[in-house]
């Protein structure tokens, strides 16, 4: 398993360019596309007390196993990182302990083929036709 952790990049920019990335960094990584994760919020990355979002980058990748691809990886991620900051990082922290725990009866991870994709139903006119009641609704409250 390995787990990837951006910090101080736009998470929107980030999950654009890795619609792109993650089969190719699993494969070059030797592990199932499952066994990889990413993973990104809004986080800030500071010095001297100065904001440094989308500016410097850091990276940490986990992994279970000593990493044999260390430098094809960020080779990788420095050609199509450049939307996300001028300056990165990357930490490598190998045979750390890793457990994962879930439900069986659901996919691991949700993607474009098992997303449900639910349309609004355009015959709702019940909202349209509904009159708002002006009246005063406390009026027999406390008699």
């Amino acid at each position: 398993m390995i787990l990837i952790k951006f910090y101080a990049v736009d998470v929107y920019q980030l999950g654009t360019i890795l619609k792109h990335l993650h089969f190719k960094i699993a494969k070059l990584l030797k592990v199932a596309p499952e066994s990889l994760h990413i993973v990104s919020s809004d986080s800030l990355v500071f010095y001297n007390g100065v904001d440094q979002y989308n500016y410097r980058g850091y990276l940490e990748v986990l992994s279970d196993h000593q990493l044999s691809n260390k430098e094809a990886l960020m080779t990788l991620l420095k050609e199509h990182m450049q939307p996300l900051g001028l300056h990165f990082t990357i930490s490598f922290l190998e045979t750390a302990t890793i457990f994962e725990f879930g439900n069986d009866e659901y996919p691991k991870s949700v993607s474009d083929e098992n997303t449900v994709m639910v349309e609004e139903n355009q015959d709702e006119t019940e909202d349209e036709t509904r009159e708002v009641y002006l009246g005063n609704v406390f009026k027999d409250v406390g008699k």
